[in-house]
């Protein structure tokens, strides 16, 4: 149970870092993210929460504060 929650937090801080990425990224990087990345991916795999987190950031960056 303790290597669990570690393998949890150590994910949880490499999700950070990806979203603190993205913040930082240009819209052309993020556009070319979402051009290579598979348009299905299986569920709960890396290549879906990337992008599910680039969208995330062009919705950001679309809505008015």
């Amino acid at each position: 149970m303790q290597e669990a929650a570690k393998l949890l937090t150590a994910l949880g801080d490499c999700i950070d870092a990806i979203e603190a990425y993205l913040a930082a990224a240009q819209r052309s990087t993020l556009d070319s993210l979402l051009a290579v990345l598979p348009a299905k991916s299986p569920a709960g795999s890396a290549t879906m929460v990337m992008t599910i987190l680039v969208y995330r950031e062009l919705d950001a960056r679309s809505s008015p504060h």
